[in-house]
């Protein structure tokens, strides 16, 4: 028997996944709770962000960047709604630049509309003028 560190019960260890790095060669949660959580993680990522590299992505985001970025992409959305022309979140520093790769960060993102963004590529434009 152990003790599931998610929901406190005690279960049999076949309700326990497999970990070789722990001492007892379990997981600390039971499969159920893994299951929820795994599923729960796996929403909230498709709604932050789409496809962004985790080495792009700070481990010092704060809550307050992760709503700011998900302001970004809400005005994305509504710019297109309003407009009718496609945005995009645009990257100021490319995460995948030739000379300077930049990071998942709320002060390098900037919302252009999608035909922009494609011909900017993966370089770094100084100004909003450089646009058209």
């Amino acid at each position: 028997m152990k003790e599931c560190k998610d929901c406190l019960q005690l279960k049999s260890k076949d309700c326990f996944y497999v970990r070789y790095t722990t001492k007892d060669g379990l997981y600390s949660v039971c499969k159920e709770c893994h299951k929820a959580k795994t599923k729960a993680n796996k929403k909230y990522e498709r709604k932050i962000t789409v496809s962004v590299p985790n080495r792009c992505v700070p481990p010092w985001l704060t809550e307050n960047d992760w709503e700011a970025i998900k302001r970004v992409y809400a005005e994305s959305k509504a710019l297109t709604e309003q407009t009718g022309v496609y945005h995009v979140v645009d990257h100021i520093y490319p995460m995948r630049g030739r000379t300077v790769s930049g990071l998942h960060v709320p002060s390098n993102l900037r919302v252009v509309p999608a035909v922009v963004n494609a011909r900017k590529a993966n370089k770094v434009l100084d100004t909003e003028e450089t646009w058209v």
